[in-house]
Parts: structure tokens; C-alpha cells; sequence
């Protein structure tokens, strides 16, 4: 009986102090003893545990493994029992009998505890079941797939296992070797391999730990079977047993078998191939070296299965290494593949195996023409497939001129240069050609040769392949005299002379395309052509192929500047056109401390390369900037510029973007619209509590639009303007798809002007489709002018428009008349002098647009002074007017555009020339005209050199014009005299004064009687409407008189402070007559119900201030920061510009349509006949009270202000007159209507000023007056139906009932 001891180490956490008479038995060896001998007994016993098992039953005899757990407190002992084991025991040892005996003894584990943690590792060649390394966790610092050492708070069940270790043997069966066994697929292989394995596991399965055991391949000698066995560490005797089970039980089996199996071993074994580099025909020698003293065999193998015959190698066995050397003579490129050495002894079988390749070595014949012109021509050449150039070319020259041998891997070659004289001394050569190596290798090759005198060209660079941005230089050589010129050519077309250089003399030229020109449209064929006196041209060429690498402008970066926070992620994009012929991107990070963290790959995709960094450290979490590197196909890179981030350890604003109060973070457009690019802002502002990100600015163009601009600016070589009509119909097409987003867009208008301008300078003839093209992209680029309005530099935007149409109209080709009108805004009609018999005539019509019409005719006399070729082109366009009117500017004295823009080019000048228009007006009140010109140099209308013209139709107006460009119509009201304005001025001011002085005495009178005239709700509320018009209205004309004056002295400032509180209390003034409009109206209409005062008031004080104030401030708010809030005309509200005026008038019409329409209401209910027949008398009165209530209500509603609309429609005298001195006097009208003409006023003056008995008459008047049954009738009655009851009838009125209609009326 055999025995395996496994000593399992415990280091328990309480440690245990031996004691002198306790020492000894801690000692290795006593502990050991107490192992082996267990009857001996130790004080220590304590910290010893047995665990006994059986394992495996070996041949012969039984085998036991024991696991044997020691526990000590001083871990220096455990090093102590290993060295003990190792240098103390020999094995066996003999338990008692003899039949027992201990074989090895092996430490496998050692745990160590520590408080509640259990760490355990396990020894060399040993290792935790899988089950273990499941259910605990890796030690720190351990490596977690080895599973080398783990910890819990137990100590494992089970205890580190032996590795399995592979074990390979061979086998020889004497049989034949047929070429099945060369097959894995045959089915004798299958069969015999299955069998085999069979064999295997029968008889090594008693190993212990045994897992496997696999046929690895069959080789010849008879059939050598190669098999590995996996199993636990084993002894070599173990071993030998089961191989000599496998015999028997093979032999049981009627396999006949040579009985030594041998071990492979591979480590002590070496091979040497010579030479390194091996070509066909080489003399190879393969070495192998076995650190052994003899042998038994040797067998070569050429990849696994073939046996190299033994003539082809020699082996020799000399004092510790047998050495066996294979040869082969002259190698092919068949013995390309593995070859094995096999050496075997009687026990092992000593191998190692070797690849070689064998390179093909080829001669090649390139040329036998020779030109005599100093350039090297090679004219043969030896190859070989690799790149290993370890062999020699020579040539011997036979006849002729003596060249040189070159490297040009893999090839070497042979080049030959003649000149002229050579050519004169020869004319032909021959050449004998020898490749070789000095192990053998050797092809041969003769070429013959012919030389001839021939002039070239030749075109070198520095490099076929470039990238975009970098210089491209090319030489062009040539060996001819007397030279005219040297031309260079791009794809057949001439290239600038500024690009290049040339020396006649020498016959050279130096073609440079600048790093800011070179892009992909370079890319293709160059020509050199070299014009000479005697040889003609010469010619050569070369291609060079552009690597696309973007410009740094155009990667749209996101974001481009914002804030972060630690241990959140930031997603960097950068993104371009099209990520095709790019390798990848890379983000380069750099601390506000100048570190450099390590690149981080960019993830591709169809258009961006996008990458996370997550700031975690203190050392990262600092301000930083990244950017991205572009690498394209040809490893040439580009950085975008740089991304700032700012670090913020407590943002306000953390939605989306983070920030802090004030901060503004930029990122690209394509974050919120995938369709646009550029970048927009958006500031951090708060709200409240909360805080939010705002836009502030856009930069945003559509990507489309952003693809046509780059591809223009790439559009630089000869051959560009081939692509123009191609972009510019991509651009129509492009416009009118998204032409609602586009006409919106200020920024996309803008950069379509400017791709206009571009495809204009790239033109040098525009055909009609090109023309059709340009018109549509202009149709919607003109489409609406409130977007122009937005643009800052609208005027040169719009210039620039029309001096790009002109210049297109200028390279018109065309072979006879031509119109291009179906679109909206812009229509072209054409012709050629040829087809001009008469006149040229051209009609223009917009019904559709602004129904606005127009005519061009030039004569005669004028055509004829053009040759028959030239073409005459006319434009005209509808929304033009709209976007060129420019009142701001000092022609504004000549009105407003007021008929379409006609633009007229010829493609010939001419001096004496007239052209004739027709303008349909499209504010037909405006009487003063201008014929005008745009004047490109003053960016402004100009009138020189044209005329106006009379016409009989009142809503045309005729120019006449000596010269051609681009024509409209001025017009304005005829202006008032000096005597006119000075009759206004004094209207105004008399005026106003006496509408200030009545509006004093109104406040007065109103304050004194106050308590008299308000004892009921109704009339309370009316004179609370009165008081707020008549202040409201007073302070509207004190702050007109301060603006006079202000715009007289020029202060801006304060001009519009004037303005703003001018235009807060008239709009006060109108909001308190609606005030009361509505009163009357809510009284009249629901007599039946009734609002508590305080309800009313509250209603009417926010009608009266706070609409007005919130218009007020909402207007100079939205119009002040663009300058446009003020007229420069006066202190008021700007009326052509930002139309600031409409916050003005659209409030006051839309009060006086209310108060017309209580008016209405009140007529009617006057007018509505009471039950029964009226008398004549009755009639009479009821028309007396329908003036009484025009006479009342139209100054306190303020009808007067409509008179302000006949000034917009007729510019004269009379109505200037009437709104002025309506309007100067409007406190006059409520001081006399609204105060003076109410009776209960004059009662409570009366009252309040004259003796008791007159006032006592006043009051029975009063009494007798507020009877009338009249008003009554037609007030309270509300319709007049018969089954009504008639409230005015009742006995029950009290006089307080029927004053109060009466206050409704007045």
C-alpha cells in the first residue's frame, strides 16, 4: 500500500507561545514523527486535524491520498516544515510493516487568518476546484481567472487539486502506411483513430486525475501513432504501468505493436535552417540537435506525414548530443511547409519541427528600346515574391553601354542611360544577366537592346499620393533644344501660368499647387507640354491622386465650449460631410495645467467621430480643452480646433447642458436639428428659483446648403467649371425642397447670396437650363422680406443679388427670344438683336404676387446701334421693392419704392442708348415720383440719368433712362409748403395749449362738484372715466411738447423716453374712452344685472393703464436694441422701419370699432319705438336725442382719431387741417362735452356758487327735467316688445332711477 500525503497549512489569527517544555514538539521533524508514527502522542496535538481518503487504485497495489490539515500560529513554520520535507525525507518511507510506505509528501494549500477573513493560496502546480473559485472572492491583487488565491470567512471543504499536465507518447503499429492515414477525413483514419482512443482511456483512466486521452495525428514508419493523455501529476512508474496495460489490452486486441511507447519530449531539442533567406535552386541544410549521448533512430518529415528518404541526411552522435543533418540539394518551391526531426531513443522520442519558404527567384525582360536623352531606363529585372533581397544580380555587357544594377525591392534591376554621344557610338548593346545567391540559386537572361535618338519629356514629384492642404509639387525635364514654351495641362485643360515656373534654357518647369489650393478636385492626369523649334511637342505625363483630409473649419464640433461636472460624462463629437476615405479620429485632452492625457479613440460613423470622457479624478476634473484628429487613408492627420470646458462643482443649470448663472455654453446645431449646422449659444439665466438655458444667438445653416458651399470652395482646379451647373442646379433644387425653411432662415439667405456669387465669379457662360436654375434658387431667396428685414446688412445682401443677376444676364447665351416667368417673385424675358426688326419690348405681370405690372421698350434706333450677336436681357422682380426700400437713408427724402425693380443688361456697350419703362404704382395715393437707378458704388437709389415721363393712365408712371441696370419708382405724398406747415404749426400749438388750459379746468371742475355728480354707481364710474381721460390725456400733451423740443436739440436719449411715455398715455387716453364705452355699454345692455363698484373699478383701471403698459413696454423692448424704435422724422413711433406704430394704431382702431359699435347700440335702443303709436312731438324728440348722443359720445370716445385715417389715404391741406385741430383740441371736446354739457355739472356749480333760491329753481328744473319719460322709454326698455312690462311706467320709479339713464346717455 502506497501513501500521498497533501499537508494543508492553517495559520489560525490567535497565536499560541510554546513554552520551553512545549518547544520540542513544534519542531518539524516532531511533528512529522507524530505523522508517521501515530501511536506517539504531543502536547501540540491540539493544532492537528487527519483527514484520511482513499483515491485511486493502482496496478498491483492500492494507493491512498491523504489530506492532512496542520495548524500552527507562527507562520515562519510552515517554510520550516517545507524545507524540512525537501531536504530532510527520502522517499519511500515505510509505515511499520513493509507493505506500507509513504511516497511523496506535497504542501498544497496554506490559509492564513486574519480577525473574520480567511485568506487561502495555493502552492506551485496546484489549483482550487472550480466550485471554490465560484463561491469565494479573489484575494486583492490577485489575478481573478487564475484563481490563484481567494477569501471568505471559512476555510474551504475542499483544498487545491493538482494541475493536470498533458502528456505526449507515441506508438508504432507494424503496418503499412497508406495514404488514408494522410486524410483526417478518410474513414480508415476516422476508424482507426476511434479505435485507438478507445484503447487509450481503457488503459490510462486508472491514472489518478486522469481526463483525456487524443490520437494528435498519424506519421509513417510502419504507422506511428502521436496521442496526448491529460491527467493529474504522475509518477514515471504509474505511467509505465498503464503503458503496459495499453500493450496487452492491444494486443488482446490483434493489434500487432512494437511494445516501447515512447515519451515525446520537445524542449531539448533545437533546429537550424541555412541560409535565412532561401530562393528555388538554394542548397538547404536543415540541423537538428538532440542533447542526448544516443539514439536508435532518425527520422526527417516533411509537413507531418511525409518521410524524407534517409539518403538525404546524415546523422552523427557525438559525447552528449546526437546531431542529424538534412540536405536538399536544390530546394523547390514544393519543399516550401514544415519539416520535423524526430529522434528517438528507447524511451522518449526526441522532436522538434521547423518552417521554411521557399522564394521564387525570376528574371524578366522590361524594355529594349533606349532613348538617348540622359535618363535611366531599366531593362531587366530579377524578382522574387518576399522581400528578402539577400541575393546578387550581374550583367555582363556583350555590346554596348555599361549600366548599373539597382535595388528596387522586391525586384533588383538593371539600367542603362544613354545620351546623344552614346547613341552616335552604338546602336545596339546586348546584355548577359545572372541572378544568384552563394547557396546556388541562379537564373540567367540576355536582352538585347536598341538605342534611340529620341527628344522626351519626363514629370517626377515628390510623392503620387497627397492629402488636401498640402503643397503639390511637380518637375517637368526634358532633353530637346531650342524651346519655345513649356505649358502645363490638368485633365487636358491649360493650367495657370501663376502655378508654375519654367527655364527654357535648361528645358525644366516646376508646376507648385499651394497648400490653400490643393484639394480633391486636383486629383487626376498632368501633362507637361514642351514646345520646341525642331522636335515639335514633347510630351509626359503623370497622375497624382488627393487623399481627402477636411479643412480644420469645417468639422462641426459639439460642444464647442460649456461647463461639466465630475464623475459625469461628456460626449465629444466632431463631425464632417462623409467619414469616407478616413482611417478614424482620435480625442486629444489637455488640462488648464498643460497635461496631456493619452489619445482616446473616436468611434466612426457615416458622418461623425464621437467619444465619452468621464472626468473621475482631481487631477482630471480641472478646466480642460480637447480636440479632435482626423487620420485619413494616407496617415495624415487634422485637429479641429478646440473644445473648452469649464469644470463647476455646483452648475444652476444642469439640463441638457451645465452651467452657472450668467455662463453661456456654444454647441453645435446639429444637436437640436440633425439638418442644420454651425453653432448657437445658449446663456444660463435665472428664473425665480429655477434656473434655464436660453438661446441667445444661431449661427445655424442648413447642412445641405453647408454641403454646396464646401463643395464650391473645393471646386479650385482648371476643370471646375465643368461642376458649377451641376452644384448651382443642386442648390435650385436644394432651395426649393425646403423652401419654407430656407425663405425663414436669415443665415441660410445669406449663404445662398453668397453660393450665388461664388457660381457667378465660376462662370464665364450661362446656358438657359443654368439661367432657369439661378432664377428659381432667386425666386426664393427674395420670396419674403419680413426674413430680410432680419439681416443685418440687408442692403448689401440685396445688392449683391442684383449685381448677380446682372452679371448672369450679361452671359446669357441664347439664339433667339426667350421667357423664363413661371415663377412668383422673379421673371426674365430675352432676345437677340438678329431677331430684332423693330423695337425691343419686354412685359412684365405679377398678378399673382402684388398684381403690380411693368414694360420696358428700347428703341429702334438704340437696337441697331448693337451688332446682330448681342443679347438683351431684362429682369424684373416682385418682392424686390419690399427689400431695397431703404428710409433710413438720406434718398428716403424721395419716398418709397413703389412699382416692381427692373433690371436690364446688353451684352455689348454702347453709348448712345435710351430705354423706356412703364410702372404700375402700388400705392396709388402717392403722387411724387422718381425715376431711379441702384448705384452699386453708394449701395443707394440714384436718379442720374433718368427721367420721368408723362403718362395718360393715372396708375402708371414712365421712366426714361441713358443707361442699363437695375430700375424702380420713388414715390411720395407732394409735400406741404413752408406757408402750409407753418398754418399746422400754429393749429398745433394753439391747440394744444387750449386743450392743456381746458383739461386743468375739466380736473377742477370735476374735483369741485365730485361729491355731487357721484351719488350713484353709474355716474360714479363715468366720472371716473372723465377724470383718468382728462389726466391721461393732459400728460400726453405736456410729453408731446417735451418731445418737440427734444428733436430739436437732437438727443436721442431722451427722444425716446419722450416717445415711450407719448405713447403710454395716449393709449392711456384711448383705453379709459373704451372704459367708458364699455360702461355704457354693459349699462345699457344688462340692466338686470349689476357689478359691485369695486369690481368695476378694478376692471376699468386695468384696462386703462395696464394694457397700455404692457403694449408700451413689450414695443420699445422688441424694437430699441435694433435702433428702430423712433421715427426720424420726430419723436414718435417709427412707422416704415420696425413698424412700431402699428402698437399704436391697431389698438386705437380697434377702440374706436368698439365705441362705433356702442354708438350703434345706443341709436337703436333710442330709436325703438315704445308700445303704441308715437306723436309727431315724440318723433322729434327721439331725433333730437340721436344728435344729443353724436354731439356726446363722438368727442369722449375719441371718433375724432379716424380722421387720422383720411391723412393716410389723402396727403392734403384740408384733412391735415382737420385731424390737427380735432385732435389739438381733444381737450377742449371733454372739457366742454364731457363736463360742461352734463346738467348734473352745471346743477352742482350752480348749487355750489350761486344763492339758494336760484338754486333751489335750478333743482325743481332738475326734477321736472329728469321726468321726461323719453329716454326711459328707449333705455330701459331693452326690445321694445309688446308683453313687455315697460319698467319707465311704473309707479315705483324713483327720480334716482331715471337720473341715472339719463347719465347713461351723457
Amino acid at each position: 500500500m502506497h501513501l500521498h500525503w497533501i499537508l494543508i497549512f492553517w495559520l489560525p489569527s490567535c497565536w499560541i507561545v510554546p513554552t520551553e517544555e512545549t518547544m520540542g514538539s513544534w519542531e518539524p521533524s516532531s511533528l512529522l514523527s507524530v505523522l508517521i508514527h501515530r501511536d506517539q502522542e504531543t502536547e501540540s496535538e491540539t493544532v492537528i486535524e487527519r483527514s484520511w481518503s482513499r483515491r485511486k487504485r493502482a496496478i498491483g497495489s492500492l494507493e491512498y491520498t491523504v489530506d492532512i490539515e496542520i495548524s500552527f500560529p507562527d507562520p515562519s513554520f510552515a517554510n520550516q516544515i517545507k524545507q524540512f520535507i525537501a531536504t530532510n525525507l527520502t522517499f519511500p518511507i515505510p509505515l511499520g510493516s513493509n507493505d506500507t510506505e509513504i511516497e511523496s509528501i506535497s504542501v498544497t494549500t496554506a490559509c492564513n487568518q486574519t480577525g473574520s477573513s480567511v485568506q487561502c493560496s495555493c502552492e506551485s502546480g496546484y489549483v482550487w476546484p472550480d466550485s471554490v473559485c465560484t463561491s469565494y472572492t479573489t484575494c486583492p491583487g490577485s489575478n481573478a481567472s487564475s484563481c490563484d488565491c481567494i477569501q471568505g470567512t471559512t476555510v474551504p471543504a475542499q483544498y487545491c487539486q493538482p494541475k493536470p499536465v498533458s502528456i505526449n507518447l507515441c506508438i508504432t503499429f507494424f503496418e503499412e502506411f497508406t495514404a488514408d492515414f494522410k486524410d483526417p477525413t478518410s474513414q480508415k483514419y476516422v476508424k482507426f483513430k476511434a479505435d485507438l482512443e478507445s484503447q487509450l482511456t481503457e488503459a490510462y483512466k486508472s491514472l489518478s486525475g486522469f481526463q483525456s486521452a487524443t490520437v494528435t495525428g498519424f506519421r509513417p514508419g510502419s504507422i506511428i501513432a502521436d496521442y496526448t493523455v491529460v491527467t493529474e501529476p504522475v509518477s514515471p512508474s504509474t505511467v509505465t504501468a498503464a503503458n503496459s496495460q495499453l500493450i496487452n489490452n492491444l494486443r488482446s486486441a490483434n493489434y500487432s505493436v512494437d511494445p516501447s511507447i515512447r515519451t515525446i519530449v520537445t524542449n531539448k531539442s533545437s533546429i537550424t535552417v541555412t541560409p535565412s533567406s532561401i530562393f528555388s535552386k538554394d542548397a538547404v541544410y536543415l540541423t537538428c540537435i538532440v542533447n542526448i549521448s544516443s539514439y536508435s533512430s532518425v527520422t526527417w518529415y516533411l509537413n507531418g506525414t511525409e518521410a524524407i528518404q534517409n539518403t538525404s541526411y546524415t546523422t552523427t552522435a557525438t559525447s552528449g548530443a546526437v546531431e542529424s543533418i538534412l540536405k536538399i540539394n536544390s530546394v523547390s518551391l514544393s519543399n516550401s511547409g514544415t519539416f520535423l526531426c524526430v529522434i528517438d531513443d528507447s524511451v522518449n522520442s526526441y522532436q522538434i519541427q521547423t518552417t521554411i519558404a521557399v522564394q521564387p527567384l525570376e528574371i524578366k525582360i522590361l524594355t529594349t528600346d533606349i532613348a538617348c536623352n540622359k535618363m535611366e531606363v531599366p531593362i531587366i529585372e530579377c524578382c522574387t515574391q518576399g522581400l528578402s533581397m539577400d541575393f546578387a544580380m550581374t550583367c555582363v555587357v556583350k555590346s554596348g553601354i555599361v549600366g548599373i544594377a539597382r535595388n528596387n525591392t522586391p525586384c533588383k534591376t538593371y539600367h542603362v542611360e544613354a545620351d546623344g554621344t552614346d547613341c552616335a557610338r552604338y546602336h545596339t548593346g546586348s546584355y548577359d544577366c545572372t541572378c544568384s545567391t552563394m547557396y546556388g540559386a541562379n537564373e540567367t537572361g540576355n536582352v538585347k537592346v536598341i538605342y534611340q535618338d529620341i527628344y522626351g519629356a519626363s514629370v517626377t514629384s515628390k510623392a503620387d499620393i497627397i492629402s488636401e492642404g498640402k503643397e503639390l509639387t511637380m518637375q517637368c525635364n526634358c532633353n530637346a533644344t531650342s524651346v519655345r514654351n513649356i505649358s502645363w495641362y490638368f485633365q487636358n485643360v491649360c493650367i495657370s501660368s501663376q502655378y508654375y515656373t519654367s527655364n527654357l534654357m535648361t528645358c525644366n518647369s516646376t508646376l507648385t499647387i499651394p497648400s490653400n489650393v490643393t484639394t480633391v478636385a486636383w486629383n487626376g492626369m498632368y501633362d507637361c507640354s514642351v514646345d520646341t523649334v525642331s522636335q515639335g511637342i514633347l510630351t509626359a505625363r503623370k497622375a497624382i491622386t488627393i487623399a481627402r483630409l477636411i479643412n480644420p473649419s469645417q468639422i462641426s464640433r459639439s460642444p464647442v465650449a460649456g461647463g461639466f461636472q465630475c464623475n459625469t460624462s461628456i460626449e465629444f463629437r466632431c463631425c464632417i460631410s462623409n467619414t469616407t476615405g478616413y482611417k478614424g479620429a482620435s480625442l486629444q485632452i489637455i488640462t488648464k495645467s498643460g497635461i496631456s492625457l493619452p489619445p482616446q479613440a473616436m468611434t466612426m460613423t457615416s458622418s461623425c467621430f464621437s467619444a465619452t470622457y468621464t472626468p473621475v479624478s482631481t487631477t482630471e476634473c480641472v478646466d480642460f480643452k480637447a480636440r479632435c484628429t482626423i487620420t485619413n487613408r494616407i496617415d495624415d492627420t487634422v485637429s479641429s480646433d478646440y473644445m473648452e470646458m469649464t469644470y463647476l462643482k455646483d452648475p444652476k443649470c444642469t439640463t441638457t447642458y451645465i452651467g452657472d448663472i450668467g455662463s453661456v455654453t456654444t454647441v453645435s446645431c446639429s444637436d437640436n436639428n440633425p439638418k442644420l449646422t454651425g453653432i448657437q449659444n445658449f446663456t444660463c439665466i435665472k428664473n425665480g428659483s429655477k434656473a434655464s438655458w436660453h438661446p441667445t444667438y444661431s449661427g445655424c445653416v442648413s447642412v445641405a446648403l453647408d454641403n454646396i458651399k464646401n463643395h464650391l470652395d473645393a471646386l479650385t482646379s482648371p476643370t471646375s467649371k465643368e461642376l458649377v451647373p451641376t452644384i448651382l442646379e443642386e442648390l435650385s433644387s436644394t432651395v426649393n425642397t425646403d423652401r419654407v425653411n430656407i425663405s425663414t432662415s436669415p443665415n441660410d439667405i445669406t449663404l445662398v447670396v453668397s453660393l450665388l456669387q461664388k457660381v457667378d465669379i465660376a462662370l464665364d457662360k450661362v446656358e438657359k437650363p443654368v439661367m432657369q436654375n439661378f432664377l428659381d434658387t432667386i425666386n426664393i431667396v427674395v420670396e419674403n422680406s419680413t426674413t430680410w428685414d432680419q439681416i443685418p446688412d440687408r442692403v448689401q445682401q440685396s445688392s449683391n443679388i442684383l449685381q448677380s443677376v446682372e452679371n448672369f444676364s450679361e452671359k446669357l447665351s441664347i439664339t433667339g427670344p426667350i421667357n423664363i416667368k413661371n415663377n412668383s417673385n422673379i421673371q426674365l424675358s430675352a432676345n437677340i438683336i438678329s431677331n430684332l426688326t423693330t423695337d425691343y419690348t419686354a412685359d412684365f405681370n405679377f398678378n399673382q404676387t402684388n398684381n403690380l405690372t411693368g414694360n420696358i421698350l428700347i428703341n429702334s434706333k438704340s437696337v441697331r446701334a448693337f451688332s446682330a450677336n448681342t443679347t438683351i436681357v431684362s429682369v424684373a422682380y416682385a418682392t424686390m421693392m419690399d427689400i431695397l426700400n431703404t428710409p433710413n437713408d438720406t434718398n428716403s427724402r424721395l419716398g418709397v419704392i413703389n412699382g416692381l425693380v427692373m433690371t436690364t443688361t446688353v451684352s455689348e456697350n454702347s453709348n448712345a442708348f435710351e430705354i423706356e419703362m412703364d410702372f404700375k404704382k402700388s400705392n396709388q395715393t402717392l403722387d411724387r415720383t422718381a425715376c431711379v437707378y441702384w448705384n452699386f458704388t453708394i449701395q443707394n437709389w440714384d436718379s442720374t440719368g433718368c427721367r420721368a415721363k408723362n403718362n395718360t393712365d393715372s396708375t402708371m408712371v414712365t421712366c426714361i433712362c441713358d443707361h442699363l441696370t437695375s430700375f424702380s419708382i420713388l414715390m411720395s405724398y407732394s409735400p406741404l409748403n413752408a406757408r402750409d406747415n407753418m398754418i399746422l404749426s400754429y393749429i398745433s400749438y394753439i391747440g394744444i395749449g387750449i386743450s392743456i388750459l381746458s383739461l386743468v379746468i375739466c380736473i377742477i371742475i370735476e374735483a369741485t362738484v365730485w361729491k355731487s355728480v357721484t351719488k350713484n354707481k353709474t355716474s360714479y364710474m363715468r366720472h371716473v372715466c372723465i377724470m383718468n381721460i382728462s389726466v391721461m390725456l393732459l400728460m400726453a400733451d405736456i410729453w408731446f411738447i417735451i418731445g418737440s423740443a427734444v428733436y430739436e436739440i437732437k438727443k436721442v436719449d431722451a427722444c425716446v423716453a419722450a416717445t415711450f411715455f407719448t405713447h403710454v398715455f395716449y393709449l392711456c387716453t384711448f383705453f379709459w374712452m373704451l372704459t367708458m364705452g364699455l360702461i355704457l355699454f354693459y349699462r345699457l345692455m344688462c340692466v338686470f344685472h349689476d357689478l359691485s363698484k369695486s369690481v368695476m373699478m378694478g376692471i376699468s383701471f386695468f384696462l386703462g393703464y395696464g394694457c397700455p403698459i404692457i403694449i408700451s413696454v413689450i414695443t420699445v423692448a422688441v424694437t430699441q436694441p435694433s435702433k428702430r424704435y423712433t421715427t426720424d422724422k420726430g419723436c414718435w413711433l417709427n412707422v416704415t422701419e420696425s413698424k412700431a406704430f402699428l402698437a399704436f394704431v391697431i389698438p386705437a382702431l380697434a377702440i374706436l370699432l368698439v365705441n362705433f359699435i356702442t354708438l350703434l347700440v345706443v341709436i337703436i335702443k333710442v330709436l325703438r319705438p315704445s308700445i303704441g303709436d308715437k306723436p309727431k312731438k315724440e318723433e322729434k324728440s327721439s331725433l333730437n336725442h340721436i344728435a344729443k348722443c353724436i354731439l356726446i359720445l363722438t368727442p369722449l370716445l375719441g371718433l375724432t382719431w379716424g380722421f387720422g385715417i383720411g391723412t393716410l389715404i389723402n396727403y392734403t391741406l384740408p384733412m391735415q387741417v382737420i385731424f390737427t385741430a380735432l385732435n389739438a383740441l381733444q381737450g377742449f371736446f371733454i372739457l366742454l362735452f364731457g363736463c360742461l354739457m352734463d346738467k348734473k355739472v352745471r346743477d352742482a356749480l350752480f348749487s355750489r356758487f350761486s344763492v339758494s333760491r336760484w338754486s333751489s329753481q335750478q333743482t325743481k328744473t332738475s326734477n321736472l327735467s329728469t321726468a321726461d319719460p323719453v329716454f326711459s322709454k328707449g333705455v330701459i326698455n331693452l326690445f321694445a316688445k309688446k308683453g313687455v312690462y315697460n319698467i319707465s311706467s311704473a309707479q315705483a320709479s324713483s327720480s334716482s332711477e331715471m337720473s341715472n339713464s339719463y347719465s347713461l346717455l351723457t
